[in-house]
């Protein structure tokens, strides 16, 4: 198992392996579960002794029990024999010396095929999130637009409202003085105070919200 951890190492690939990982008085099982959940392929070692081995099994029925990870039996003993929960499983032999460089070379371009699928799928959703992230900034940009122009139209209109009524209150004024001298005067100034409060609250918003707090204060 060690050969072949080397091996899969020196291809670029990374490897946890329990006998190393596994720290001292760590459980093993919790350890062993945990590094399942965060691997995307399981490659388990049939040895002539691991193949009988109970923990092994369990190891195995808990990947195949993931739906998301790719479990593949490694051969490294002519005479282990595939646990039966494992046969329907492609396995790759790596026992015959013969074969060993041309099947590990499988095992290595198979690993890597399932790396990239997996990085692409990566980047592919990375891109579609991306891409909602403008669509929604966009949205709230349109919504904030409309806004603001709505406020605007608004507020112009409001002044228009009151520019209307400050000119005819300027104009009953001048009126008002012209024919009564001192007493419409008095009137005509009163109309247009009157007319220049009005023009306040739309015309200088802030300062009528500022003068309002420190009364309040």
């Amino acid at each position: 198992m060690r050969r072949l951890t080397d091996a899969l190492r020196t291809a670029g690939l990374t490897v946890w392996l329990d006998e190393e990982a596994v720290r001292p008085g760590q459980d093993w099982a919790a350890a062993i579960s945990q590094a399942i959940d965060h691997s995307r392929i399981v490659l388990v070692a049939l040895s002539e002794g691991s193949a009988k081995s109970d923990w092994v099994r369990s190891e195995a029925a808990l990947a195949l029990s993931k739906a998301d990870k790719r479990v593949i039996p490694v051969l490294l003993s002519a005479n282990a024999d595939i646990p039966l929960l494992l046969r329907s499983r492609q396995h790759l032999d790596l026992s015959d010396k013969e074969t060993y460089d041309l099947n590990l070379r499988r095992l290595v371009e198979a690993l890597r095929v399932d790396e990239s699928s997996t990085k692409e799928a990566d980047d592919d959703a990375r891109y579609r999130l991306a891409e909602l992230e403008r669509d929604a900034l966009a949205l709230e940009m349109k919504h904030l637009s409309q806004e603001h122009l709505a406020a605007n139209l608004r507020v112009l209109s409001s002044t228009l409202a009151v520019a209307l009524v400050t000119a005819g209150l300027a104009v009953l004024a001048t009126v008002l003085f012209t024919a009564d001298g001192r007493t419409s005067g008095v009137m005509a100034g009163i109309l247009i105070g009157a007319a220049a409060a009005l023009s306040i609250p739309v015309t200088f918003p802030p300062l009528t919200r500022a003068f309002g707090a420190r009364v309040r204060g």
